[in-house]
Parts: C-alpha cells; structure tokens; sequence
C-alpha cells in the first residue's frame, strides 16, 4: 500500500541512460537531456498529484530495488522531496536533486558476463533433462529461484564495488 507524505524526503537511486556530452544523462521516461552534476534540481510542475509509475520523479531506496527499474549505465543517488508517494521499491515526488551520479558502463558489461555464465547452468540443466536425469519443477526452480537471485546479487556486488571505488559510500542494506 503506498501512503503519501507531505514535504518527506527520500534518498534513493535513479538510473539513466548515459549521454556523448559530458556529466549529462538522457532520462529513460522522456528522453530529456539532464545534467548529472550535484545539486541538479528536477522539478515536476504537473497540476495533477505524483501517482507512482505514472506522474512524477522516481527513485528507489534500495540500490537492489532499483535494478528492477534500469535502464541506461548511469546511476545516481537522489534526493526525492515534495509530495512524496511511497510503494513497495520506489518512491515518487516532486523534486529530485542529484547528490552524486557514476557512469556504470564497464560494471554493467561485468554483469552481463556473469550473466553469460550462469546461462551456461541453465544449458546444463536442459541437457539434463534431455537426458532424463532432470524434470521440468527441477528446470522451473532452477531458473526462477537459483538463478534470478544470484543474477540480482551478482549485480548488486558489482555495482557496489564500482560505487565504492568512485569514493562513493553504500549504506549496509545495500550490499549482497
């Protein structure tokens, strides 16, 4: 259930695509070229109230909620503030200040590699089956739980590690 609060500010982090001309992102919803320096202010100055994935500028508050929503290499942590409407991995409001952003190309391809290689279970288990040593609950639990959460760690490690060599801290939560 979201609830909404007033003037609250939430700390979190908004993912975006990264952009030719320096400390500029290009936002995933609208495709606006945003300045990536502290103290960016973004403003929604839409009449109608902030309404989850719909009105407004969103952020997550766990860095492992946030991967559900990126898109783009460029990471940054965020303030929200005015209006704030909370749900279960994200917020929206409407004002969004950047804190600190890092372009996270080289951990997304690392990613992506780690990802290569935990298909290469997912081949062993359909050549299993081929065999008839692995039926279909085994296939089903493999992919939907095994795989998906260490994928989901896996990310969150690398990205940590590049956040934290950029200078940047992590809270405890927020790591694997």
């Amino acid at each position: 259930m979201n609830t909404m609060r007033l003037d609250d500010k939430v700390i979190g982090y908004h993912w975006g695509f990264t952009s030719e001309e320096p400390d500029t992102m290009i936002r995933q919803q609208d495709g606006a070229k945003i300045s990536t320096l502290p103290g960016t202010i973004e403003a929604y100055d839409g009449e109608e109230k902030v309404e989850l994935c719909r009105k407004g500028l969103h952020a997550s508050e766990a860095l492992l909620d946030s991967l559900t929503y990126a898109e783009g290499c460029l990471l940054r942590r965020v303030e929200i503030s005015g209006e704030v409407v909370r749900g279960a991995d994200k917020a929206v409001g409407r004002k969004r200040v950047t804190l600190w952003s890092l372009d996270l190309t080289n951990a997304q391809v690392a990613r992506a590699e780690a990802h290569a290689a935990h298909a290469e279970e997912i081949a062993d288990i359909l050549e299993r089956k081929e065999e008839g040593t692995a039926n279909e609950e085994e296939l089903a639990s493999v992919i939907d739980k095994a795989i998906e959460a260490r994928l989901r760690k896996d990310s969150l490690r690398f990205i940590v590690a590049e956040i934290e060599k950029a200078g940047f801290s992590v809270a405890e939560g927020d790591r694997a």
